[in-house]
């Protein structure tokens, strides 16, 4: 049976389509105006639902670059952090964004394409960039490598022979792509690896039970000096065979087992306690004045040799006689806010040794208990300094109440 349908029904029934039509579907990017953003839900993304989606995956971020995943549809970029806020732009899926600053656990500011406030949910992090290898330019004949638009292309350049040059991916068809000092492609086949860094120099202090340490002209080889217990050594290059080289305070091999890391430097501070006169700041040990300090004066020491000279960085960089000078521990900053998270996990949050689900548990912390983070970590774990030293899991963390980003100001007239 077909039901005629009166005007004013026909005419609700074209009111709710239309009404269904605007939900349905978001309004385009290129919708700028206000005029056609308020036609677009607040909600038409918030209630999208992604599988393994870290809940705080931003919390522990190391870089700025986010990009968006919203299954095909915008994403709403507000006036503020919330729903509730004005729509001031839209950000396609797929698109690349600049993370300011995360706000909550469920908003983030970005600093571009365009400024404002998106919802966490719908970002992830950007692809790795593609692997940047080392290259020699080899022609064997002295001439120049052409650098061309496109594999096989039209020449937009040259590499002169022996050049170092920056590559990404791998050949294709025996061209590869060159990013630096130009870019374009270029031949694999006139192209050779870079030689290896040199070594890296690193400090080690000699720790035997007293005896001297015989320092060695090859690794096992002829003694050539002695170092004695507790000097500081600087080692170039990796342990063969339980040797290493050392290139200071003289050069040779030494036995590894009887090495270990130098201590951390630990920076002090110092008052100035002189007479009432100005203390002479000089620019090398015993060197020409660059400045005074009055008598009182807070400094940051940096070193401080064995002829009493001091190293200082702050109010000045230079160096003042250790005399003349209180040393003291520094202190300790209070905690910034923004280092500051709350644990959100009921069952108590582990703090691990090491940064890994193998590391030994060295505490539990409670459900809502505060913490302070080092910095925002890596692969999903966060490093804290207090109520104790580890490691915690980076998505049990959530930013403590009392922080509160800068929210935009509101509108006037």
């Amino acid at each position: 049976m077909i039901t005629k349908i009166s005007g004013w029904r026909k005419l609700l029934v074209v009111c709710i389509s239309m009404a269904l039509a605007f939900t349905a579907f978001p309004a385009p990017s290129y919708a700028t105006s206000p005029a056609i953003a308020q036609f677009t839900p607040s909600s038409r993304l918030e209630n999208i639902s992604f599988e393994n989606q870290a809940k705080f995956q931003l919390a522990v971020a190391t870089d700025n670059c986010r990009k968006v995943v919203t299954r095909g549809s915008d994403l709403n970029v507000r006036s503020g952090p919330g729903s509730n806020y004005r729509i001031i732009g839209l950000v396609k899926n797929g698109s690349e964004v600049t993370l300011e600053q995360i706000v909550n656990q469920d908003w983030a500011k970005i600093s571009s394409p365009l400024s404002g406030y998106i919802s966490q949910r719908y970002l992830q992090s950007c692809p790795p960039p593609p692997k940047q290898e080392c290259r020699i330019v080899s022609t064997n004949t002295g001439r120049g490598l052409n650098v061309r638009q496109s594999p096989g292309g039209k020449i937009i350049g040259d590499l002169d022979n022996g050049a170092q040059i920056t590559i990404v991916n791998s050949s294709t068809n025996g061209w590869v792509q060159v990013v630096s000092p130009q870019k374009g492609y270029v031949s694999d086949r006139y192209l050779k690896p870079c030689p290896p860094p040199p070594p890296k120099e690193e400090c080690r202090l000699v720790s035997t039970n007293g005896n001297p340490l015989n320092v060695r002209a090859t690794p096992g080889g002829t003694i050539v000096g002695v170092l004695e217990n507790g000097t500081k050594i600087t080692i170039k290059g990796t342990s063969t065979d339980g040797w290493v080289p050392i290139v200071s305070p003289r050069e040779g091999y030494v036995s590894e087992r009887y090495l270990q890391p130098c201590p951390t430097v630990k920076k002090e501070c110092g008052t100035v306690t002189t007479t009432g006169s100005d203390l002479i700041v000089r620019s090398t040990a015993g060197g020409p004045s660059i400045g005074t300090l009055k008598n009182g004066t807070e400094v940051k020491i940096e070193s401080i040799r064995a002829d009493g000279w001091l190293k200082i960085s702050e109010p000045i960089i230079g160096y003042v006689s250790g005399k003349y000078v209180k040393i003291k521990p520094c202190p300790t900053p209070p905690p910034s806010e923004e280092d500051c998270r709350q644990v959100s996990a009921p069952q108590g949050l582990n703090v691990r040794k090491s940064p890994s689900n193998d590391g030994e548990i060295i505490g539990i912390i409670a459900d809502g208990s505060k913490v302070t983070i080092v910095n925002r970590g890596s692969n999903g774990w966060v490093p804290i300094s207090a109520p104790l030293q580890g490691y915690v899991t980076g998505k049990y963390l959530i930013y403590c109440p009392e922080y509160k980003p800068e929210e935009p100001s509101a509108p006037v007239g």
